[in-house]
């Protein structure tokens, strides 16, 4: 009787933390967080794998974006450089202001327009335009010539035309590049352009200057002059100084265009 006694006692204690725990076990725990202050104080436990921070990565992507950025932005200006017309460059010229005394319909030469190059690359000629044709300016031809000639050969006046020793635009249109500069510091060499003009009226005939588009590799440039030309027809309507008069400094927009054929 006494060994069963003990036994009988301590049942209910054991159904009891068995009970309890059973209890726990089953209660639901909360995906928020009971936080006090209302809505504001719950937080939403964090789900997944935690964020790992890759500084190198993120370097590596922007530095790719920025040589992506380069290399387009040098194609970009690679391809402007090469169909953009830049003004000025290393090519130079000029004659003066010029002008001649004539009779109706004689041609005279303008052979004072010298282009020299700076640059030790040649300059090839494109187009040569004969800019502010006014008062029966006519443009009768356009050469090249050698850069040495006398300078009492820059006006070319009568028969024959072209003048001996000139060369078409198509045949000659290369400045050569500098090899030495000259006493005064100027390139050595160059191209000189040789103008045929005439008048078929009486008056001053005129034009405003020279305009020359050329290129030095890929790079292509434009350039232009206001070194005038007139012409006084016939003789004795002008004598002594009264060419070119008050027509000095008037003239049209109309123009002559002479592309060097490819």
């Amino acid at each position: 009787m006494s060994s069963s006694q003990p036994t009988s006692s301590t049942q209910p204690a054991a159904s009891a933390v068995n009970s309890v725990v059973c209890v726990r076990a089953l209660r639901p725990t909360p995906l928020l967080d009971e936080r006090p202050g209302g809505p504001e104080g719950f937080a939403l436990p964090p789900l997944g794998r935690a964020a790992k921070r890759r500084a190198w990565r993120t370097l590596s992507i922007v530095a790719a974006t920025l040589v992506s950025i380069g290399l387009l932005g040098a194609v970009g200006f690679d391809r402007w450089d090469r169909t953009a017309v830049h003004r000025g460059g290393p090519v130079s010229g000029g004659a003066g202001i010029n002008g001649a005394r004539l009779a109706v319909g004689e041609t005279v030469v303008f052979r004072g327009f010298l282009l020299r190059n700076a640059s030790k690359t040649p300059a090839v000629l494109e187009d040569v335009r004969i800019l502010g044709l006014s008062g029966g300016f006519e443009v009768v031809g356009l050469r090249t010539g050698p850069a040495a000639i006398r300078p009492e050969d820059f006006l070319h006046r009568g028969d024959p035309y072209p003048p001996i020793g000139s060369d078409s635009l198509a045949d000659r249109h290369v400045v050569p590049g500098a090899k030495s500069p000259t006493a005064s510091g100027e390139p050595d060499g160059g191209l000189r352009l040789e103008i045929g003009a005439r008048t078929m009226q009486p008056g001053v005939a005129r034009a405003r200057g020279v305009e020359f588009t050329y290129r030095v590799g890929h790079r292509r440039y434009r350039r232009s002059y206001d070194d005038s030309m007139y012409l006084c027809a016939p003789v004795e309507q002008f004598p002594g100084n009264t060419c070119p008069g008050e027509a000095e400094g008037q003239f049209d927009d109309a123009a002559v265009d002479f592309p060097v054929a490819p």
